[in-house]
């Protein structure tokens, strides 16, 4: 499948952004080195405290981005938008030319109103002849009041009485005719009407939030459509983003916790996820998958561009033995460490748990206070 042609957006948050999650991660507790004089080994003391279990991955904050492209192929008509406007949610921004569209909804529009004006017209006229008929039955019946039965003037209004009444009949037949017709007629064209209206503004490019017009594509009149092409962006400056590789589902319905660190400190965030259609589009053209997350900055500390990381906290342990992962090493798949026993090095086997990148859970072979070397 081809690749969509960005508009090349340089924006913070709609940049791809390079590297993957690492494992440095930030404790709750953290494990003071102790350095003696004279350069002495350093040194950590096995302490009690609290871990949250994260995995981190580098992000890049930014506004809310949004790519857009035609829906059906044509051809391009024109911008309603400059780069930087401001933009209100269904706006709308770029059409195609609809020049044979326009005036097929134009014939259709003359269409309906000539189908009213013909319906009124008849309808009137027909009501008035029957409103005649109705009048003349009314005085040959007025006529039959005064003549003898069975004469042949009687009979003969009597016929005419007859004519008149027939004729009423037809006439309100016709106009029931008229009226059934119309009815069947006149819903079709305004469907066919509003399909037209549908299919003129369906293939517009609307935006899809209150925003800024960041990017618009090079397009000049008269040029096919390229559905495979963004045209605009829009980014909605009242959020703040922060962005990186692509976290699954899975993982994200998994986690207790998501924040947004930077500079030592961390900002509450959510996730957005990603629809999956959205994401199979994006895998099979090529693209590589971002996720989002809504980073909550109270104090305005944060601005665009600034980088940091995401922190998903997979689980927290409370009251667990902690040390610096410095001063524990391996060999062979078994841990251990140096203990110091009255100024000695002592080598001593641990057992190992959870890992946050910064300290290590130690479950057996130390006790709190225990001090031990770590290693530069």
């Amino acid at each position: 499948m081809k690749k969509l042609k960005t508009l090349g957006i340089l924006l913070a948050g709609a940049v791809a952004l390079g590297g993957c999650g690492d494992s440095a991660t930030k404790s709750d507790v953290i494990v003071e080195l102790k350095e003696s004089a004279l350069n002495a080994p350093q040194t950590a003391e096995v302490v009690r405290g609290d871990m949250q279990v994260a995995a981190y991955y580098d992000a890049q904050t930014g506004p809310r981005v949004e790519q857009l492209t035609f829906a059906e192929e044509g051809v391009f008509g024109e911008f309603f938008v400059e780069l930087g406007d401001t933009v209100k949610e269904g706006d709308v921004l770029a059409t195609p030319a609809m020049e044979n569209l326009e005036k097929a909804i134009e014939n259709k529009e003359k269409e309906l109103e000539n189908l009213d004006r013909t319906y009124e017209y008849k309808k009137a006229s027909l009501e008035n002849e029957i409103a005649i008929a109705k009048k003349e039955l009314e005085n040959v019946y007025s006529i039959l009041d005064t003549l003898e039965y069975y004469t042949p003037e009687y009979t003969e209004t009597c016929r005419q009485a007859g004519n008149y009444d027939e004729q009423r009949r037809k006439l309100e037949l016709q106009l029931k005719q008229l009226k059934e017709t119309y009815d069947l007629e006149r819903p079709h064209c305004v469907a066919e009407l509003q399909k037209l209206r549908e299919e003129s503004e369906g293939n517009m490019i609307k935006a899809p939030f209150d925003g800024t017009i960041i990017a618009l594509a090079s397009a000049e009149y008269g040029t096919a459509i390229d559905k495979n092409l963004y045209y605009v962006a829009v980014a909605d400056t009242s959020v703040t983003y922060a962005r990186c590789l692509y976290v699954s589902l899975t993982v994200l319905n998994q986690l207790e916790n998501v924040v947004f660190w930077m500079d030592g400190k961390e900002y509450e965030a959510v996730s957005i996820p990603m629809d999956h259609d959205y994401y199979m589009a994006t895998i099979n053209n090529g693209e590589d998958a971002y996720s989002e997350f809504l980073i909550s900055d109270p104090d305005g500390e944060i601005s665009y561009g600034d980088y940091g990381k995401i922190k998903l906290v997979t689980s927290k342990l409370q009251d667990v033995l902690l040390l610096p992962e410095t001063a524990v090493q391996s060999a062979g798949g078994n841990y251990y460490v140096y203990k110091d026993v009255d100024g000695k090095h002592e080598r001593v086997s641990v057992k190992v748990g959870s890992k946050d990148g910064i300290n290590v859970e130690i479950l057996e072979g130390l006790e709190e206070g225990d001090v031990v070397y770590v290693q530069e």
